[in-house]
């Protein structure tokens, strides 16, 4: 169904979280089987997750519960982020790179639901 994913591709917050998405299957393979299967497919699955939401938000006339859902997983990806780092699993450079790119996604998807809330979607 590719004539429905170019629906998506202009969205930049969809965009920045497919990156994300593909950039941390990539890191994530280096990661102990332990935590590969674990707490980084947890993760892996969220984002997948927060990929559907914007999918949904895009094509719902209220907007604000997909964008809602996709902001609360958002903040439980934050807080697996930091275990892998406080696990010593990611290095403090990359547990910065990463927690950015997830802020930056959340402040996305913040300006987009108060766009929606002011009525102007």
């Amino acid at each position: 169904r590719e004539g429905d994913m170019a629906r998506y591709e202009h969205l930049k917050v969809f965009d920045a979280t497919y990156k994300f998405n593909l950039y941390f299957y990539q890191v994530s393979r280096g990661f102990p089987k332990e935590y590969k299967y674990g707490l980084a497919d947890e993760i892996r699955k969220g984002l997948t997750y927060v990929l559907v939401q914007i999918m949904q938000a895009n094509n719902a006339r209220d907007k604000r519960v997909a964008l809602g859902r996709a902001m609360a997983t958002l903040d439980i990806i934050t807080i697996k982020i930091r275990m892998l780092h406080d696990l010593k699993i990611i290095t403090t450079r990359r547990y910065e790179y990463t927690s950015q790119q997830v802020v930056d996604i959340g402040a996305q998807l913040g300006a987009w639901k108060n766009w929606s809330e002011n009525g102007r979607d």
